[in-house]
């Protein structure tokens, strides 16, 4: 999610450090929050809560770190349309950043939903959609205008070897002065299983795509790192810890860990 640090203290003089949690551009999805995770599989239906509690630092002049936490709700629907399994998302996110001897902001980040729909291509293989966008909100770490999502992507689940593409076109609701560009991004998963462990990389990319306005410096960045995970029964916990090593417009390069706690809320019983 893309975390406001402007809060009132000066948007374009913070851009260049980075608006928002480490390394991303002016995305309002986090760049790499879907990494890790089997995100177009087809699951038993149910409501399941994958928290997100992630910190980043970027060691910029003045620095700049953020705490955040996203309770991410996902239901997965008994619903089928053409062969589509529906299933509907909810995300609100808190967070607390912090511009190094400048100031301090804590407050609740636009929230998210979203509707989407995965295929079974068989053989492990899926596709899927999701349409989702971020409503406006009030506050210090919240912009007052929306967005809207396009994701789309493939995921391969079998024998314990998890891969995932995901591909996410934003584009900002706004009205009169612009100041938020249409955004891309790329996360990518491979993880193999071995008993309750799980071992492998995460990467991801953003990039803005166009200038909404003429002082607006574009940015680009590109991430990876390993990633750690342990099913404890009940539910299953994954560590990613990642870095960036290529940015642009950012100043300084971007540290982060952020991990997956994913739990089975409710499950239909057949």
């Amino acid at each position: 999610m893309k975390f406001n640090i402007a809060f009132r203290i000066g948007f374009v003089g913070l851009t260049s450090v980075g608006t928002a949690m480490s390394a991303h551009a002016f995305s309002f999805l986090q760049p790499g929050f879907t990494t890790g995770l089997p995100l177009y599989a087809i699951f038993p239906e149910g409501l399941y809560l994958i928290n997100v509690p992630q910190y980043g630092v970027r060691n910029s002049k003045p620095s700049f770190d953020l705490a955040a936490d996203s309770p991410f709700f996902f239901y997965q629907s008994p619903f089928d349309i053409g062969g589509a399994h529906l299933n509907m998302q909810f995300s609100p996110t808190y967070t607390i950043s912090r511009v190094a001897g400048v100031a301090t902001a804590r407050g609740f980040y636009n929230t998210y939903f979203g509707i989407g729909a995965s295929w079974d291509l068989g053989n492990g293989w899926y596709i899927g959609n999701r349409f989702a966008g971020f409503i406006p909100q009030g506050g210090a770490e919240a912009y007052h205008f929306g967005d809207l999502e396009e994701r789309v992507g493939l995921t391969y689940l079998k024998d314990g070897l998890l891969f995932t593409i995901t591909a996410v076109l934003g584009e900002p609701i706004q009205s009169g002065f612009r100041t938020a560009p249409n955004a891309f991004n790329l996360d990518l998963t491979l993880t193999q299983q071995f008993g309750k462990w799980e071992l492998g990389a995460v990467a991801f990319g953003s990039t803005d795509l166009n200038k909404p306005n003429l002082t607006y410096a574009m940015q680009r960045q590109f991430a990876l790192g390993p990633l750690i995970g342990y099913d404890f029964g009940s539910f299953t916990v994954k560590l990613k810890f990642t870095t960036d090593v290529a940015q642009q417009n950012y100043g300084r390069y971007d540290r982060r860990v952020e991990a997956d706690m994913i739990i089975p809320v409710w499950l239909a019983q057949d």
